[in-house]
């Protein structure tokens, strides 16, 4: 078993692939630093969580916050969900869209991701233009 890892993107949505074929998330847009015109701004984001590691077949709890990082605000909370990763699976991917976020304020932002008691966190960055 070899240790879980984590890689988080941030981008303006994601949206899915359309056909017969299973749905796939698109990632449109992928950012370290969003512009905006003026604070405060009101955003919509797309959260991307890849990794491995985790126990197949067995069931895992998630769940994702977005922070302020020199005040520890939070932006955001998801619920806790669980999810089982499909057994033989060398990866597990996560998304979704945060439909609207209100930034009060420029600076660096974290995405906290945690499975099972453990954090996994990213950043990015809020700039004005």
């Amino acid at each position: 078993m070899r240790d879980v890892e984590v890689k988080i993107i941030v981008s303006d949505k994601l949206i899915t692939t359309d056909g017969d074929a299973p749905q796939l998330p698109v990632i449109v847009a992928p950012a370290i630093i969003f512009k905006v015109d003026k604070i405060p701004a009101a955003l919509p984001l797309g959260i991307t969580f890849i990794g491995t590691g985790l126990d197949d077949g067995k069931q895992h709890e998630f769940s994702f916050r977005i922070i302020k990082k020199d005040n520890q605000k939070t932006l955001f909370q998801s619920p806790i969900s669980n999810i089982s990763i499909p057994v033989g699976s060398a990866n597990f991917v996560f998304s979704g869209n945060v439909n609207i976020l209100d930034f009060q304020e420029t600076g660096r932002y974290h995405v906290i991701f945690t499975i099972d008691n453990e954090d996994y966190e990213d950043h990015f960055y809020i700039e004005e233009v």
